[in-house]
């Protein structure tokens, strides 16, 4: 929902008089080569790979990787985890709308103005959001970053307590022991990330470095990926 008011009101205020329609219009007219998503024989990453290395890497993460996965493991039952999944592949498709298109519009709408890539969202939340709806926007946005920092300390904690302490440190641990060693472990993952975090103020953009980390081993072996 806030995603979508963002990319509304950002429209709206692009086109001006002409409204949401005449913000398309000229988003469209300004960017027509960013709509092409098939690409070009230039581009990073080949139309084809979406067919082959974006999707194993795809498959992978949405459906193996235990962060993401993790919600669903936490559903009331086998068929209320399916309907959930199925949910969130369908809003994931309508993805483009609120995650791409307010990157675009501040592109046009901050044109020459040498702003940091980091920053961008941020001044446009700031420039066309009505003041009432900021603290719902700011409700929305920390429930997110809160949710995915749960999931990925979850998982951590998870994957160290069963696979670690009760495969390999301590065999004859009790479910009481195992609990106690995922909650140690998560304690001491929270404050090194904490601690880290403001490291990354230091880089161009955290979205660039975050899948640099992540693809980096892919490009040891040759592989082309953006």
């Amino acid at each position: 929902m806030g995603g979508f008011l963002i990319t509304t009101f950002a429209l709206s205020q692009l086109g001006g008089d002409a409204g949401i329609s005449g913000g398309a219009s000229l988003l469209f007219e300004q960017q027509k080569e960013r709509f092409n998503s098939i690409g070009g024989s230039s581009s990073s990453v080949p139309f084809g790979t979406v067919f082959s290395g974006i999707f194993l890497l795809n498959l992978f993460y949405w459906t193996t990787n235990q962060q993401i996965i993790q919600r669903t493991f936490g559903a009331s039952s086998l068929a209320e985890g399916q309907k959930g999944v199925l949910l969130t592949g369908a809003l994931k498709l309508l993805g483009p709308m609120y995650l791409v298109l307010p990157g675009m519009i501040a592109y046009s709408m901050f044109a020459g103005e040498n702003i940091k890539a980091d920053h961008a969202y941020g001044l446009l939340v700031n420039r066309v959001l009505p003041e009432p709806l900021t603290g719902f926007f700011a409700a929305a946005m920390i429930g997110a970053i809160l949710s995915s920092f749960n999931s990925a300390l979850n998982s951590s904690c998870t994957l160290f307590s069963l696979g670690m302490y009760k495969n390999a440190i301590h065999k004859s641990a009790s479910e009481q022991q195992v609990v106690r060693s995922g909650k140690i472990f998560g304690w001491i993952v929270a404050v090194v990330a904490m601690s880290l975090a403001p490291l990354l103020a230091k880089t161009v953009s955290i979205f660039g470095y975050l899948q640099k980390l992540n693809y980096h081993p892919l490009k040891q072996v040759g592989l082309k990926v953006s």
